[in-house]
């Protein structure tokens, strides 16, 4: 494969081109994954279609900032509520240092765990009927902003909680002095 700006020759893998740094065009989704992804289809088109020529993982950079807050921003609830859970598992068992690393974690893996669920819902709907499909595929797919707000109103009640309950009762219960 050659690239189209700067006529590099390049593996028909790749995302970018290693010569001039330009993104590759890449297949486009089918219907129901552009319908599911909704936002940054270009993104995930090149991404999916290198994890369709058989890479096994894919960086992607929300995921490793925010990777809670990512996947409930792409409908994926039982990943960003065990993301949650996980890291705070880090800090209750009082090994934070080991948050980067579940962040490497969550930035190789984001990608390719968006496709598969991508992947799984375009399979359940490959029997639904065409004038229905744009409206079950906005419903089961693309973004929500409601739950990583409600997400992160839940980690703010839950540090207020620890700070003010868990805090302050042990200063009642053995008072300094």
């Amino acid at each position: 494969m050659r690239c189209a700006h700067c006529g590099a020759e390049i593996d028909e893998y790749e995302l970018y081109c290693p010569f001039c740094g330009q993104a590759l065009p890449t297949g486009a989704l089918s219907e129901a994954e552009r319908l599911l992804v909704r936002k940054n289809t270009g993104y995930y088109g090149r991404h999916f279609a290198a994890l369709r020529a058989g890479k096994k993982t894919d960086w992607n950079w929300a995921a490793f900032a925010a990777f809670p807050f990512w996947a409930a921003y792409r409908k994926m609830v039982l990943p960003a509520l065990l993301s949650f859970i996980a890291f705070g598992a880090l800090f209750w068992f009082r090994v934070p240092w080991l948050a980067p690393a579940l962040m490497v974690v969550f930035g190789l893996l984001g990608n390719p765990a968006y496709y598969r669920r991508t992947q799984a819902l375009a399979e359940g709907l490959a029997a639904e009927p065409p004038e229905q499909l744009e409206q079950t595929c906005l419903r089961r797919g693309g973004v929500d902003w409601l739950l990583p707000v409600l997400l992160g109103v839940a980690l703010l009640l839950v540090g207020v909680w620890w700070q003010f309950f868990l805090h302050r009762a042990a200063l009642l219960l053995y008072p300094r002095g």
